[in-house]
């Protein structure tokens, strides 16, 4: 009986899931080419190709492998490969909630109104006034205070405007430097476009502020797909790209003009993603089912306009939008942007972009080293490296840049007990506890007959 046990768990043991990975499982390779020969940190942007083709959204598949060269030094055999650690850096602005904050101390001198907001703890570099008003345009002076109230820093001077009632776009936002500072000094002239100062000023007109996440540096972003071919559906421009594969993110629309063309504008803009190829009939998400389509909407705009009288010059242009689309990361999906005219002129549209985050694979390279990266087993858990839990983004890296998609020469398929083994570590974990405990019972078992003769 408990050579049986043992034989069971011995067998168990040889399908655990493995912590080495072989590069023959893994179905495609792409060679990274590094600009200089020098030992430093070394990144390449992933892009969108490599999310299709990996086996989940989180490309917990990817593995880096170096070659190392005849002329290389050290005591590696040449042409002998060895995997890499890596980690994998994001883009990306912190993660933090948005917060509204109060204005207080509100001061009213003609059209000049003067008030103070008590800040979020934690560092910022965008804020929003929420401003009741409409059909202005306003310059802002802005400083820290110190406790006491005394100026501790000039932080800038800001055009603020709203041009709604004339279809154009509303910008009310401080675009900070980042900082700290608990509290802020505002100081809002206010015009009328025309530049006369703008009449009823009242302590109403602002309700506060709104902070979203600071930007520590500008968030970068990789392009997925991009549509030149547009449809002129009055009153509506659309533009239509080829299905996006599964896993690969979608997170902003970048809508580009034509050069040489001035237009002032604001237009609302909704992006449509659904499956692909569409299901027969739609799925009830009352009945738990993913919904089968999902519509998000945003605006762009733009003002270039002169100044006129005591009114300052506008210059403003918003083409970007954000919009994480969920249905693309669990389904292949047919996604649509349309760009509403609303009965105003149409847009002279070059392209229309959709976008990720940029993320990139980021390692230490050594001189005389050949580096290819593989993907595409479905098997494969994710690694777990010391260098990707301590990883720190080097000031200067070297950009290392990926070679076109290639079938791995050396790929096998998994026989399908290796393949259960790395998609469910865990069943087979709990087997190997319910062998020794079958082991054990069988030993007190055997201790119980023998006491019992």
């Amino acid at each position: 009986m408990r050579l049986h046990l043992a034989f069971a768990a011995l067998l168990l043991l040889q399908t655990s899931p493995e912590t080495t990975p072989d590069p023959a499982h893994l179905r495609f390779e792409r060679q990274l080419t590094l600009p200089d020969s020098t030992r430093a940190q070394a990144c390449a942007v992933l892009d969108a190709t490599i999310y299709a083709h990996a086996a989940e959204a989180s490309v917990r598949d990817l593995r880096l492998f170096a070659t190392t060269s005849a002329s290389s030094s050290g005591s590696a055999p040449a042409n002998t490969e060895r995997e890499v650690p890596y980690a994998i850096s994001e883009s990306d602005t912190q993660e933090v909630e948005t917060e509204s904050v109060p204005a207080q101390h509100i001061v009213v001198s003609g059209n000049k109104l003067d008030f103070d907001l008590a800040m979020p703890h934690r560092p910022y570099s965008a804020v929003e006034l929420r401003l009741s008003r409409q059909e202005f345009v306003g310059v802002a002076r802005v400083t820290s205070q110190n406790p006491d109230g005394t100026t501790a820093a000039d932080l800038g001077g800001f055009v603020l405007f709203d041009l709604t009632s004339r279809q154009l776009p509303r910008s009310t936002t401080l675009s900070l430097a980042e900082t700290t500072s608990p509290t802020l000094h505002v100081t809002l002239r206010m015009f009328t476009p025309d530049g006369r100062p703008l009449p009823h000023v009242d302590p109403g007109m602002i309700a506060g502020a709104v902070v979203p996440p600071s930007r520590e540096a500008q968030v970068l972003y990789t392009i997925v797909a991009q549509s030149t071919s547009l449809l002129q559906l009055t009153p509506d421009t659309i533009a239509l790209f080829p299905p996006v594969p599964t896993h690969v993110p979608v997170e902003r629309i970048s809508v580009l003009l034509r050069p040489g063309e001035a237009l002032n504008f604001a237009r609302t803009v909704s992006v449509t993603s659904r499956p692909f190829p569409q299901p027969t009939a739609p799925q009830s998400a009352t009945t738990g089912d993913v919904a089968w389509s999902e519509t998000l909407s945003g605006e762009i705009g733009r003002v270039f306009l002169p100044g006129a009288a005591l009114a300052p010059p506008l210059r403003y242009e918003q083409l970007h939008l954000p919009a994480t689309l969920g249905v693309s990361l669990s389904t292949p999906a047919e996604v649509q942007v349309a760009i509403h005219n609303q009965g105003a002129d149409r847009l002279p549209v070059a392209a229309v972009l959709l976008e990720m985050r940029r993320r990139s694979l980021c390692f230490d390279a050594i001189p005389g080293e050949q580096y290819t990266l593989r993907y595409g087993d479905a098997a494969l858990p994710a690694p777990s490296y010391d260098y990707a839990r301590g990883f720190t983004p080097a000031a200067h890296t070297q950009a290392a840049e990926l070679g076109p998609e290639q079938p791995n020469p050396r790929f096998v398929p998994r026989s399908a007990s290796h393949h259960y083994a790395n998609q469910h570590p865990e069943a087979l974990s709990v087997g190997l506890l319910i062998l020794v405990a079958a082991a054990g019972l069988a030993g007190l078992e055997s201790v119980k007959r023998r006491r019992d003769r």
